[in-house]
């Protein structure tokens, strides 16, 4: 029986190779089942790890989780790379186990470990003398790039922009 089929040089999955690819799926899944309750019958912890990170800790996260995951197999790790707002809102819902951000907000009842400190720099282009003697207010005369809207980086930046009575004209975003 054929899977796919060829019309007007496109391929085409047929009601067959539909059927096959649901069956494909649930083997996979049943071969995965089989390999958790496998270990969780030699007593080693499996299950699935949800985490929601903001874009900023995928490149620290690692070398935390690496040891966990190295000592437990058994355990898969699903991660979500999105912005602070998100991790948020998914950690709210109950949809992860843990959620790494930059800054925790005042109304989210959370433990919490810090990890790392969190140090905020502003950069500038080569061009931009910076031997002179510049102020917070220098910064309306220089198009700023800021992060994206939710993102913990850039509410620190629009806050030091708000209390230096900073308002941005020109930016990118």
């Amino acid at each position: 029986m054929p899977l796919f089929e060829i019309i007007s040089r496109r391929i085409h999955i047929t009601p067959f190779g539909h059927e096959i690819a649901t069956s494909a799926k649930e083997i996979l899944f049943q071969a995965e089942l089989l390999k958790h309750k496998a270990l969780k019958y030699r007593g080693e912890l499996t299950g699935t790890l949800r985490l929601s990170i903001v874009s900023t800790g995928k490149y620290v996260l690692p070398f935390f989780l690496q040891p966990f995951l190295a000592k437990h197999p058994g355990v898969d790790l699903q991660m979500d790379v999105t912005n602070k707002e998100l991790v948020i809102e998914s950690l709210n819902r109950n949809e992860v186990d843990f959620a790494l951000v930059s800054i925790l907000p005042d109304r989210l009842l959370v433990d919490s470990i810090p990890i790392l400190d969190n140090s905020l720099y502003l950069f500038s282009s080569p061009k931009v003398d910076t031997s002179l003697n510049m102020t917070p207010k220098d910064l309306v005369n220089y198009p700023l790039i800021l992060r994206e809207k939710g993102s913990g980086t850039r509410q620190s930046m629009e806050r030091f922009l708000k209390q230096h009575g900073i308002a941005v004209r020109r930016k990118l975003e």
